[in-house]
């Protein structure tokens, strides 16, 4: 048993969103002393390249965002297919719950919110999202022929990390405007990642003794966060601490977490982390090779101690 299972196996009754944790800590100075002073690559790059301007007229960003990080794994995926790994999404999960939960609504155990509409709206929804599933693992059906099908699956993605539904609000007309958004992105991305060895889309972090937590992007030894954003030096400067608690995961998962139980990462190295700014076309990274192991856990052992008591 891990010094994680040993200290709270008592305590840890549900599992804790890393995110939403990291949310409720107003002052995340307290874990300075686990983690390396953030030196992120400089961005240089000017906003070349917009989103639709219905974006903000909706104020859809978070649904938007959500949106482009399924699109960009769609394109890994069209793009490189035999360096793709593992490349099971949450929103599949998003999908079981939801059928699980149209099938059996008067369980005391099921608790996602399912917006007010017809239940025959929600099962032919739930049809059209399973198709999209199933199109998006396959590396041959291109992501511009499944673009609003991909949108409409990603709404899915939800009811995992808010136990709620919402009904798509983007229209194909509108949805289909960010063709030459994420084409350019599709260029970028086949420039940048070309040399890759290893693409993980959404790797799942979490485990049943520490937090629940998947990130946007591992490849090779990097672990990426994709923000859909206008203003990244913010994240930059405000957000690296959920970079850090995916690397401290990924280590305890190393160490001790039998293969058969978590998703197939080739875990020799992670040496880096970073953000990918769609709208700027760039990457900063920061070297964490110099962050050891002893460190890793320590920040990881803080995060499920913040977790029992906020």
């Amino acid at each position: 048993m891990s010094q994680f299972e040993k200290k709270d196996k008592k305590v840890l009754k549900t599992l804790v969103s890393l995110t939403n944790l990291l949310k409720q800590i107003s002052n995340k100075s307290v874990f300075s002393k686990s983690l390396p002073k953030p030196q992120f690559s400089i961005l240089s790059h000017p906003l070349v390249n917009p989103y639709p301007d219905w974006v903000n007229s909706l104020k859809g960003w978070g649904e938007f965002g959500t949106f482009s990080d399924y699109i960009i794994r769609k394109i890994l995926l069209n793009l490189f297919p035999t360096k793709v790994t593992n490349a099971r999404i949450i929103a599949e999960d998003g999908w079981e719950t939801l059928i699980a939960t149209l099938r059996l609504d008067v369980s005391p155990f099921l608790t996602t919110v399912l917006p007010d509409v017809p239940k025959k709206s929600l099962f032919t929804f739930s049809e059209e999202t399973e198709m999209a599933i199933v199109n998006f693992y396959d590396s041959q059906t291109h992501w511009k022929k499944s673009i609003y099908e991909i949108y409409k699956m990603s709404c899915l993605d939800r009811i995992v990390r808010n136990a709620k539904l919402d009904m798509p609000r983007f229209s194909r007309k509108e949805v289909n405007e960010c063709i030459p958004f994420f084409s350019h992105i599709e260029r970028w991305l086949k420039f940048k990642f070309t040399t890759s060895e290893a693409i993980y889309p959404n790797p799942i972090l979490g485990h049943e003794s520490t937090l629940a937590a998947d990130a946007d992007l591992f490849i090779d030894s990097t672990l990426y966060e994709i923000k859909t954003v206008k203003r990244p030096l913010w994240y930059i400067e405000n957000e690296y601490y959920q970079l850090f608690g995916y690397v401290s995961l990924l280590e305890y998962l190393k160490e001790n977490v039998s293969s058969w139980e978590r998703s197939v990462v080739e875990w020799e190295a992670i040496d880096t982390i970073g953000y990918i700014f769609p709208l700027y076309m760039q990457e900063v990274t920061m070297d964490i090779s110099s962050w050891d192991k002893n460190q890793r856990f320590k920040y990881l052992s803080e995060l499920i101690h913040y977790s029992h008591i906020i």
